[in-house]
């Protein structure tokens, strides 16, 4: 399984999805591979079994070979606009734009993936 490019660990909540996560994140850095671990949904439960407090939506390293993020629908809304479409940088005029990313069918998945790719 550590030899696979991306994993994507799923489930219902409180099932330990961020603790398996971060299990495995840990080992194949443990293990000399380059990891990125990221949350998708509230970065609180992977930061805390990664040992920091909080994840930041830019990539930070937390040791060598592990870095984390978190990933902000909102502000990944605005950086794909911006990527994708060439709109200019919202800012904060990019926070009504939570409720189409939260309500529309599959702008949150679109988003997510592309910030994770």
């Amino acid at each position: 399984m550590l030899k696979r490019r991306l994993l994507i660990i799923s489930g219902k909540g409180g099932v330990g999805r961020s603790a398996v996560a971060a299990s495995i994140a840990l080992r194949a850095a443990h293990e000399g591979r380059r990891v990125l671990a990221i949350s998708a949904t509230d970065g609180r439960g992977l930061a805390v079994h990664l040992g920091r407090r909080a994840l930041q939506y830019d990539a930070t390293e937390i040791r060598p070979g592990l870095w984390g993020l978190d990933i902000d629908p909102v502000l990944a809304l605005d950086e794909y606009l911006r990527l994708q479409l060439h709109l200019p940088r919202l800012g904060p005029a990019a926070r009504p734009l939570r409720m189409l990313a939260d309500t529309v069918p599959g702008v949150r998945d679109t988003v997510t993936i592309g910030k994770v790719l």
